[in-house]
């Protein structure tokens, strides 16, 4: 991936001048919304209200996204790229393609938002449902922002979590 380095420098070089305490601090609550051990509690937690209000597709349909976060995580043993250096990103000790937080957040947030803009009455859960679509745009970016990835890493866990949500609402029937 040598020749997309001067697009992900670029980009680097633009996200991170954004210096502003303010914006530090939102990077870091992105990073932690898009954690496994933050986002797998908020699956099951979707899972099992889908479950008690007889909505078993739905209720499968976010309990798929666990071993679909782990299959992503598994990628990274056949990319192994490095991630960015930096003293964040050295403290990780995962490879850094895909971004696992884009990915899980894109497939689990995205899965939320379609449930919301569907499930909800008209305007609100076609607002709401934006809203909480926007998660993974600032879970990617926080992954860039703090170093721990390189864009196209972002990028490559944005997309692999939109197909694996395009499958579960595929064939989820919800």
């Amino acid at each position: 991936m040598a020749f997309l380095d001067p697009l992900d420098t670029r980009i680097i070089a633009g996200v991170q001048s954004l210096k502003q305490p303010w914006f530090g601090r939102a990077m870091l609550v992105a990073t932690f919304l898009g954690n496994g051990p933050t986002v797998a509690p908020i699956v099951l937690i979707f899972a099992g209200y889908f479950a008690l209000h007889h909505q078993p597709a739905l209720a499968w349909g976010f309990v798929a996204t666990l071993p679909i976060m782990l299959f992503y995580n598994g990628l990274k043993f056949l990319f192994r790229r490095a991630r960015p250096i930096n003293p964040y990103a050295a403290t990780l000790h995962s490879s850094s393609f895909p971004s696992g937080h884009a990915a899980g957040s894109m497939a689990t947030y995205g899965l939320i938002a379609y449930v919301t803009a569907t499930q909800l009455a008209t305007p609100y859960g076609l607002i709401v449902g934006l809203l909480i679509g926007l998660l993974p745009l600032a879970v990617g970016t926080s992954r860039i922002y703090l170093g721990a990835h390189y864009p196209t890493d972002v990028a490559g866990g944005w997309a692999l979590g939109l197909v694996g949500l395009a499958v579960l609402i595929r064939i989820g029937a919800f």
